[in-house]
């Protein structure tokens, strides 16, 4: 790891919960479950890679997370932007 990223991470972060890949759906609801057992219900997950979006609206639904789109309503932005 680069040594600014060490000094940057022993600075900023309480904890970390490593994934093997962000692509691996299963993993990433386990990391989310860890960190609402620890600290309480998660209010927000956003992101600012198209890509992540229909991942993000899925964990939205799974952890009932009000702000942001859910995975009923992806498809619908999905196609708008295929248009």
């Amino acid at each position: 790891m680069i040594n600014w990223m060490k000094k940057i991470e022993k600075n900023a972060l309480t904890e970390y919960y490593k994934v093997s890949s962000l692509e691996n759906y299963d993993d990433v609801l386990k990391a989310i479950g860890f960190f609402t057992h620890k600290y309480g219900k998660i209010d927000w997950i956003r992101s600012n890679n198209e890509y992540w979006l229909a991942n993000d609206a899925r964990l939205r639904t799974d952890f009932n997370v009000v702000t942001g789109i859910k995975s009923d309503k992806i498809n619908n932005i999905k196609e708008k932007n295929q248009k």
